[in-house]
């Protein structure tokens, strides 16, 4: 499977060679920043205090499960 340094990958890119035409591939580099780095520790903080440190990446800010509309349950997970 492909790698793929997600810090110089453009979301128009990443669409082009890979969610349009369904390749998979693994993103790297982009918990480099991640406060996580430096504040979580593993007998550390509580789970929901990590959420403070968390950043979603730009290529996945969308939220596609407002696809299946009020009807449909969302997964227990984010």
């Amino acid at each position: 499977m492909e790698r793929v340094d997600g810090t110089t990958l453009t979301i128009e890119e990443f669409q082009e060679k890979y969610e349009r035409p369904r390749n998979p591939c693994i993103i790297t580099g982009l918990t480099k920043n991640w406060k996580a780095h430096e504040n979580w520790t593993i007998g550390g903080k509580h789970t929901k205090d990590m959420l403070n440190d968390y950043e979603v990446p730009l290529i996945f800010h969308d939220d596609l499960f407002k696809i299946l509309g009020k009807h449909e349950k969302r997964p227990h997970y984010r």
